[in-house]
Protein backbone atom coordinates (compact mmCIF):
# COMPACT_ATOMS: atom_id res chain seq x y z
CA UNK A 1 0.00 0.00 0.00
CA UNK A 2 1.29 3.52 -0.83
CA UNK A 3 1.12 5.35 2.73
CA UNK A 4 1.02 9.07 3.21
CA UNK A 5 1.53 11.73 5.85
CA UNK A 6 1.36 15.43 6.28
CA UNK A 7 3.81 16.45 8.92
CA UNK A 8 3.41 20.17 8.30
CA UNK A 9 1.25 22.49 5.88
CA UNK A 10 1.66 26.14 5.82
CA UNK A 11 3.83 29.15 6.80
CA UNK A 12 5.17 27.36 10.34
CA UNK A 13 6.18 24.45 7.75
CA UNK A 14 5.45 22.21 5.51
CA UNK A 15 6.23 18.63 5.09
CA UNK A 16 4.63 15.38 3.37
CA UNK A 17 6.23 12.07 2.96
CA UNK A 18 4.79 8.97 1.06
CA UNK A 19 5.78 5.77 1.25
CA UNK A 20 5.53 2.62 -1.58
CA UNK A 21 7.17 -0.70 -0.26
CA UNK A 22 10.10 0.34 2.02
CA UNK A 23 10.62 3.52 0.29
CA UNK A 24 10.28 6.93 1.68
CA UNK A 25 10.22 9.94 -0.24
CA UNK A 26 9.69 13.37 1.64
CA UNK A 27 8.45 16.43 -0.64
CA UNK A 28 9.75 19.58 1.48
CA UNK A 29 11.06 20.00 5.04
CA UNK A 30 10.33 23.30 6.22
CA UNK A 31 9.42 22.07 9.89
CA UNK A 32 12.71 21.75 12.50
CA UNK A 33 14.72 19.03 12.30
CA UNK A 34 13.88 17.88 16.06
CA UNK A 35 10.34 17.92 15.52
CA UNK A 36 10.45 15.93 12.37
CA UNK A 37 12.52 13.44 14.10
CA UNK A 38 9.82 13.37 16.91
CA UNK A 39 6.79 13.15 14.59
CA UNK A 40 9.10 10.03 12.90
CA UNK A 41 9.18 8.61 16.07
CA UNK A 42 5.54 9.23 17.65
CA UNK A 43 3.79 7.60 13.98
CA UNK A 44 6.43 4.64 14.22
CA UNK A 45 7.80 5.66 10.92
CA UNK A 46 11.73 5.17 9.80
CA UNK A 47 14.33 7.85 9.23
CA UNK A 48 16.52 5.02 7.84
CA UNK A 49 13.68 4.06 4.67
CA UNK A 50 14.21 7.88 3.98
CA UNK A 51 15.66 7.53 -0.01
CA UNK A 52 14.97 10.88 -1.33
CA UNK A 53 13.78 14.25 -1.05
CA UNK A 54 11.89 16.29 -3.05
CA UNK A 55 11.98 20.22 -2.75
CA UNK A 56 9.51 22.86 -4.47
CA UNK A 57 10.74 25.86 -3.73
CA UNK A 58 13.39 27.91 -1.68
CA UNK A 59 11.18 29.91 0.92
CA UNK A 60 12.42 28.59 4.47
CA UNK A 61 9.11 26.99 5.08
CA UNK A 62 9.67 24.42 2.54
CA UNK A 63 13.85 23.77 3.34
CA UNK A 64 14.06 24.63 6.57
CA UNK A 65 15.77 21.14 7.76
CA UNK A 66 16.73 19.80 4.32
CA UNK A 67 20.15 20.39 4.46
CA UNK A 68 20.15 19.10 8.07
CA UNK A 69 18.83 15.96 7.32
CA UNK A 70 20.42 15.28 3.88
CA UNK A 71 23.71 16.03 5.74
CA UNK A 72 23.03 13.72 8.35
CA UNK A 73 21.52 10.85 6.79
CA UNK A 74 23.15 11.19 3.64
CA UNK A 75 19.61 11.23 1.56
CA UNK A 76 20.02 12.97 -1.85
CA UNK A 77 17.99 16.00 -2.50
CA UNK A 78 16.15 17.19 -6.29
CA UNK A 79 14.60 20.48 -7.20
CA UNK A 80 15.35 22.57 -9.99
CA UNK A 81 18.99 23.75 -10.31
CA UNK A 82 17.43 27.36 -9.58
CA UNK A 83 15.63 26.37 -6.47
CA UNK A 84 18.89 23.82 -5.27
CA UNK A 85 21.71 27.03 -5.71
CA UNK A 86 19.27 29.08 -3.67
CA UNK A 87 18.86 26.88 -0.75
CA UNK A 88 22.46 26.98 0.01
CA UNK A 89 23.80 29.88 2.57
CA UNK A 90 26.42 31.99 0.84
CA UNK A 91 29.51 33.90 1.63
CA UNK A 92 31.75 36.49 0.62
CA UNK A 93 34.63 38.50 1.78
CA UNK A 94 34.83 42.08 0.29
CA UNK A 95 37.56 43.33 2.44
CA UNK A 96 39.39 42.31 5.18
CA UNK A 97 41.75 44.63 7.33
CA UNK A 98 42.50 47.47 8.21
CA UNK A 99 41.78 49.13 5.07
CA UNK A 100 37.94 47.91 5.15
CA UNK A 101 36.44 44.87 6.28
CA UNK A 102 32.84 44.08 4.90
CA UNK A 103 31.48 40.60 4.95
CA UNK A 104 28.07 39.49 3.29
CA UNK A 105 25.58 36.27 3.42
CA UNK A 106 22.56 35.61 2.44
CA UNK A 107 20.38 32.43 2.39
CA UNK A 108 17.28 32.18 0.63
CA UNK A 109 17.57 35.59 -0.63
CA UNK A 110 18.32 37.14 2.89
CA UNK A 111 21.14 38.96 2.41
CA UNK A 112 23.41 39.77 5.57
CA UNK A 113 25.77 42.36 5.60
CA UNK A 114 28.50 42.31 8.89
CA UNK A 115 30.30 45.93 9.02
CA UNK A 116 30.75 47.86 6.19
CA UNK A 117 34.27 49.75 6.28
CA UNK A 118 34.85 49.78 2.61
CA UNK A 119 34.02 53.02 0.41
CA UNK A 120 30.29 52.77 -1.33
CA UNK A 121 31.38 52.99 -4.84
CA UNK A 122 34.26 50.08 -4.06
CA UNK A 123 31.19 48.50 -2.32
CA UNK A 124 28.72 48.68 -5.35
CA UNK A 125 31.65 47.98 -7.77
CA UNK A 126 31.67 44.53 -5.69
CA UNK A 127 28.00 43.69 -5.47
CA UNK A 128 28.36 44.37 -9.00
CA UNK A 129 31.22 42.31 -10.41
CA UNK A 130 29.74 39.42 -8.65
CA UNK A 131 26.33 39.63 -9.54
CA UNK A 132 25.37 40.12 -6.17
CA UNK A 133 22.01 42.56 -5.64
CA UNK A 134 21.90 45.21 -3.24
CA UNK A 135 18.25 44.47 -3.47
CA UNK A 136 18.53 41.40 -1.41
CA UNK A 137 20.67 43.25 1.64
CA UNK A 138 18.21 43.22 4.34
CA UNK A 139 19.74 43.80 7.42
CA UNK A 140 23.74 45.37 8.59
CA UNK A 141 25.20 43.85 11.73
CA UNK A 142 28.03 45.82 12.89
CA UNK A 143 30.65 44.65 15.73
CA UNK A 144 32.26 48.14 16.10
CA UNK A 145 32.56 51.82 15.84
CA UNK A 146 35.76 51.80 14.33
CA UNK A 147 36.18 53.43 10.35
CA UNK A 148 37.63 50.35 8.68
CA UNK A 149 34.17 48.47 10.14
CA UNK A 150 31.90 51.24 9.84
CA UNK A 151 32.65 53.75 6.93
CA UNK A 152 29.43 53.32 4.23
CA UNK A 153 27.25 51.66 6.98
CA UNK A 154 25.43 55.31 7.28
CA UNK A 155 25.36 55.48 3.18
CA UNK A 156 24.03 52.61 1.92
CA UNK A 157 21.34 52.48 5.61
CA UNK A 158 20.13 55.62 4.40
CA UNK A 159 20.31 55.00 0.07
CA UNK A 160 18.38 51.52 0.33
CA UNK A 161 16.47 52.04 4.23
CA UNK A 162 18.10 49.17 5.10
CA UNK A 163 17.95 48.53 9.02
CA UNK A 164 21.14 48.34 11.09
CA UNK A 165 21.86 46.23 14.23
CA UNK A 166 24.36 46.38 16.96
CA UNK A 167 24.87 47.82 20.62
CA UNK A 168 23.67 51.02 21.95
CA UNK A 169 27.27 52.27 22.89
CA UNK A 170 28.24 51.40 19.08
CA UNK A 171 25.21 53.17 17.27
CA UNK A 172 25.93 56.05 19.59
CA UNK A 173 29.56 56.35 18.55
CA UNK A 174 28.93 55.51 14.56
CA UNK A 175 26.96 59.15 14.95
CA UNK A 176 29.93 60.68 16.82
CA UNK A 177 32.40 59.00 13.85
CA UNK A 178 33.91 62.67 12.47
CA UNK A 179 35.28 60.60 9.65
CA UNK A 180 31.39 58.62 8.41
CA UNK A 181 29.89 62.07 6.98
CA UNK A 182 27.08 59.75 6.04
CA UNK A 183 25.05 58.77 9.92
CA UNK A 184 22.32 55.86 10.16
CA UNK A 185 18.99 57.59 10.34
CA UNK A 186 17.65 57.17 13.94
CA UNK A 187 14.46 55.31 12.40
CA UNK A 188 16.86 52.73 11.25
CA UNK A 189 19.43 51.95 13.95
CA UNK A 190 18.21 48.79 16.07
CA UNK A 191 19.99 48.54 19.24
CA UNK A 192 20.54 44.82 20.58
CA UNK A 193 21.50 43.21 23.95
CA UNK A 194 24.17 41.36 24.38
CA UNK A 195 23.70 37.67 24.93
CA UNK A 196 20.14 37.62 23.76
CA UNK A 197 19.35 35.78 20.59
CA UNK A 198 17.21 37.56 18.05
CA UNK A 199 15.89 37.05 14.53
CA UNK A 200 16.92 38.41 11.12
CA UNK A 201 14.93 36.51 8.33
CA UNK A 202 16.48 33.22 7.99
CA UNK A 203 19.68 34.19 10.95
CA UNK A 204 19.03 33.76 14.51
CA UNK A 205 22.08 35.54 15.98
CA UNK A 206 23.07 36.15 19.39
CA UNK A 207 26.16 39.01 20.18
CA UNK A 208 29.42 38.27 22.39
CA UNK A 209 32.14 41.04 24.11
CA UNK A 210 35.29 40.66 22.32
CA UNK A 211 37.51 43.47 23.69
CA UNK A 212 38.97 45.89 21.59
CA UNK A 213 39.70 50.12 22.34
CA UNK A 214 36.63 51.41 21.00
CA UNK A 215 33.39 52.17 22.39
CA UNK A 216 31.99 48.76 22.35
CA UNK A 217 32.92 45.54 20.32
CA UNK A 218 30.34 42.55 19.46
CA UNK A 219 31.68 39.07 18.20
CA UNK A 220 28.66 36.78 16.83
CA UNK A 221 26.95 33.67 16.80
CA UNK A 222 24.86 33.63 13.49
CA UNK A 223 22.92 29.99 13.42
CA UNK A 224 20.66 29.12 10.22
CA UNK A 225 19.61 25.57 9.91
CA UNK A 226 22.55 23.27 11.16
CA UNK A 227 25.01 25.35 10.69
CA UNK A 228 26.83 27.79 13.24
CA UNK A 229 28.65 30.78 12.15
CA UNK A 230 31.32 32.44 14.72
CA UNK A 231 32.67 35.55 14.10
CA UNK A 232 35.17 37.62 16.18
CA UNK A 233 37.43 40.09 14.84
CA UNK A 234 39.48 43.34 16.62
CA UNK A 235 40.49 40.91 19.67
CA UNK A 236 42.27 42.14 22.37
CA UNK A 237 42.78 39.07 24.27
CA UNK A 238 40.33 35.87 24.49
CA UNK A 239 37.90 36.13 27.05
CA UNK A 240 37.12 33.21 29.60
CA UNK A 241 33.69 32.70 27.39
CA UNK A 242 34.96 32.02 24.10
CA UNK A 243 36.12 28.59 24.38
CA UNK A 244 32.70 27.56 24.73
CA UNK A 245 31.86 29.65 22.07
CA UNK A 246 34.32 28.28 19.80
CA UNK A 247 33.46 24.71 20.29
CA UNK A 248 29.59 25.34 19.14
CA UNK A 249 31.32 26.68 15.30
CA UNK A 250 30.94 24.59 12.34
CA UNK A 251 32.60 27.82 10.34
CA UNK A 252 34.24 30.59 11.93
CA UNK A 253 36.38 33.95 10.86
CA UNK A 254 38.39 34.96 13.41
CA UNK A 255 41.27 37.48 13.21
CA UNK A 256 44.83 36.66 12.74
CA UNK A 257 46.26 40.23 13.12
CA UNK A 258 49.98 40.36 13.50
CA UNK A 259 53.01 38.04 13.27
CA UNK A 260 55.24 39.21 16.83
CA UNK A 261 58.38 38.96 15.22
CA UNK A 262 57.39 41.06 12.18
CA UNK A 263 56.05 43.60 14.73
CA UNK A 264 58.93 43.58 16.81
CA UNK A 265 60.89 44.24 14.14
CA UNK A 266 58.88 46.42 11.73
CA UNK A 267 58.21 50.08 11.63
CA UNK A 268 55.61 50.60 14.03
CA UNK A 269 57.02 52.84 16.85
CA UNK A 270 56.93 51.37 20.40
CA UNK A 271 54.01 52.86 21.60
CA UNK A 272 51.92 51.39 18.50
CA UNK A 273 53.29 48.25 18.92
CA UNK A 274 52.54 48.47 22.67
CA UNK A 275 48.19 49.08 21.82
CA UNK A 276 48.52 46.25 19.48
CA UNK A 277 49.57 43.70 21.77
CA UNK A 278 47.64 45.07 25.04
CA UNK A 279 45.00 43.12 25.75
CA UNK A 280 42.21 46.03 24.11
CA UNK A 281 44.41 45.35 20.71
CA UNK A 282 44.70 42.55 18.76
CA UNK A 283 45.66 39.14 18.73
CA UNK A 284 48.80 37.07 16.95
CA UNK A 285 48.60 34.32 14.75
CA UNK A 286 50.18 32.35 17.44
CA UNK A 287 47.21 33.07 19.80
CA UNK A 288 44.85 32.53 17.94
CA UNK A 289 46.28 29.31 16.27
CA UNK A 290 46.96 28.16 19.68
CA UNK A 291 43.11 29.08 20.95
CA UNK A 292 41.80 27.25 18.11
CA UNK A 293 43.72 24.60 18.61
CA UNK A 294 42.54 24.11 22.32
CA UNK A 295 38.92 24.58 21.92
CA UNK A 296 37.66 23.45 18.46
CA UNK A 297 35.00 20.72 17.72
CA UNK A 298 36.76 17.97 15.40
CA UNK A 299 33.18 16.61 15.47
CA UNK A 300 31.37 20.20 14.09
CA UNK A 301 34.09 22.16 12.54
CA UNK A 302 34.39 22.69 8.61
CA UNK A 303 35.93 26.01 7.25
CA UNK A 304 37.63 28.86 9.00
CA UNK A 305 38.59 32.26 7.32
CA UNK A 306 41.43 33.93 8.96
CA UNK A 307 40.77 38.02 8.75
CA UNK A 308 42.23 40.95 9.45
CA UNK A 309 45.69 40.76 8.54
CA UNK A 310 48.17 43.77 9.22
CA UNK A 311 50.09 44.41 6.37
CA UNK A 312 53.14 45.51 7.67
CA UNK A 313 53.17 42.86 10.74
CA UNK A 314 52.03 39.81 8.98
CA UNK A 315 51.67 37.37 5.38
CA UNK A 316 48.99 35.84 4.47
CA UNK A 317 51.49 32.55 4.17
CA UNK A 318 52.57 32.77 8.43
CA UNK A 319 49.14 33.25 9.24
CA UNK A 320 48.04 30.20 7.05
CA UNK A 321 51.30 28.26 8.29
CA UNK A 322 51.12 28.93 11.91
CA UNK A 323 47.34 27.79 12.24
CA UNK A 324 47.97 25.02 10.22
CA UNK A 325 50.81 23.42 11.86
CA UNK A 326 48.40 23.70 15.23
CA UNK A 327 45.53 22.64 13.74
CA UNK A 328 47.26 19.14 11.78
CA UNK A 329 49.16 18.75 15.43
CA UNK A 330 45.64 18.19 17.27
CA UNK A 331 45.05 15.42 14.50
CA UNK A 332 42.67 17.82 12.24
CA UNK A 333 43.15 17.21 8.27
CA UNK A 334 43.59 20.39 6.81
CA UNK A 335 43.11 21.61 3.52
CA UNK A 336 42.76 18.17 2.27
CA UNK A 337 39.39 16.50 0.77
CA UNK A 338 36.96 16.08 3.35
CA UNK A 339 38.69 17.69 5.84
CA UNK A 340 38.55 21.13 7.35
CA UNK A 341 39.31 23.74 5.07
CA UNK A 342 41.48 26.76 6.23
CA UNK A 343 41.89 30.17 4.64
CA UNK A 344 43.28 33.66 4.73
CA UNK A 345 40.86 36.51 3.57
CA UNK A 346 42.55 38.94 1.20
CA UNK A 347 42.83 43.07 2.99
CA UNK A 348 41.36 44.57 -0.73
CA UNK A 349 40.69 41.36 -3.10
CA UNK A 350 37.28 39.86 -2.48
CA UNK A 351 37.00 35.98 -1.86
CA UNK A 352 35.50 33.41 -3.68
CA UNK A 353 31.58 33.52 -3.17
CA UNK A 354 31.62 29.95 -1.12
CA UNK A 355 28.31 28.22 -0.54
CA UNK A 356 28.66 26.90 3.10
Amino acid sequence: MLKFISLGSGSCGNCYYFNYDGYGLIVDLGIGIRLFKRHFSNYGLSLAQIKAILVTHDHTDHVKAVGAVSRDFRIPVYSSQKVLDSMMLKFISLGSGSCGNCYYFNYDGYGLIVDLGIGIRLFKRHFSNYGLSLAQIKAILVTHDHTDHVKAVGAVSRDFRIPVYSSQKVLDSMMLNHYVSKKVPLDLQHPIERGQTFQLGPFSITSFHVPHDSADNNGYIIRVEDQCIVLMTDIGHFTDEMPQLLNQATHLIIESNYDAAMLAAGPYPLRLQNRITSSTGHISNAETAAFMAAHLNHNLIRRIWLCHLSAENNLPRIALETSLHALEATGLKVNQPDGLQLEVLGRRTPSLLTEI
